[in-house]
């Protein structure tokens, strides 16, 4: 994964996260990038112009969906299970 700025520069590399078969789209919300791979592993990297992987956790089942954000939560699908995570953000 090389974000690239629309000049072309490129802003992060040549780090990369774990090799995997990604079929969601990578989620951002609240200055964090979600990447989740089909064996449930999600990665969670600092958005900014620095390479830093926060978190990585581990479903344990397959997915092929995307993170859905709403609220605060973050709620993930796999094969068997709906996950939500966070707490609900009154507004």
């Amino acid at each position: 994964m090389v974000p690239r700025r629309k000049t072309g520069q490129a802003i992060w590399g040549p780090q990369r996260i774990k090799p995997a078969t990604y079929s969601s789209s990578p989620v951002l919300a609240d200055d964090k990038l979600y990447v989740t791979n089909e064996e449930g592993l999600t990665t969670v990297l600092k958005a900014g112009p620095k390479f830093e992987v926060l978190a990585e956790n581990n479903l344990n089942d397959y997915t092929l969906s995307s993170p859905a954000v709403s609220d605060g939560q973050i709620f993930m699908r796999t094969a068997q299970y709906l996950y939500c995570i966070g707490k609900r953000v009154s507004h």
